[in-house]
């Protein structure tokens, strides 16, 4: 009889954080080798390789951490988006317990916010503020876009 298939595992992510730090040691090292004069002048354009590697290395792995926390809004975002206007919405868990009283418990009531009140939310949650001049509806779509809320703007 045949076994049941064993279900693919995930395969393993790249270490950027050790990769940049191995990268770092080796430019600081690069320097040290014994009478390298002959080929002095390349190590100097080799060192520019290596930190550009070291800044692109960087870059992606600041995209792959805001890919994986935006990632984790997705489920909070399904849940409000399909819930109906009385139902409790959900929030991310990165929001703190203390914060949630102030929140508004339900789509309808968030969907109510003033423009004060949905820029006050979106500061408890953590989102940027948006320029002085941003108008209540402004706020508004910050804090809803982020949960997965949608209003009709017209």
């Amino acid at each position: 009889m045949a076994q049941p298939a064993q279900p693919a595992q995930p395969a393993p992510q790249p270490d950027f954080v050790r990769m940049h730090h191995g990268l770092a040691q080796f430019c600081q090292e690069i320097q040290f080798l014994p009478n390298w004069n002959a080929g002095a002048g390349g190590i100097p354009a080799m060192q520019v390789v290596f930190q550009q590697i070291m800044d692109t290395q960087a870059a992606m792995q600041a995209n792959i951490t805001a890919m994986q926390a935006d990632l984790q809004l997705h489920p909070v975002r399904m849940f409000n988006a399909t819930a109906s206007v009385t139902a409790d919405l959900i929030y991310p868990p990165h929001v703190p317990e203390g914060a949630r009283p102030f929140l508004p418990r339900t789509k309808e009531q968030a969907i109510r916010l003033s423009g004060e009140d949905a820029a006050r939310c979106s500061a408890l949650i953590g989102l940027p503020a948006l320029a002085s001049e941003a108008t209540a509806l402004q706020h508004r779509c910050q804090f809803l876009n982020y949960l997965g809320v949608q209003i009709d703007t017209n």
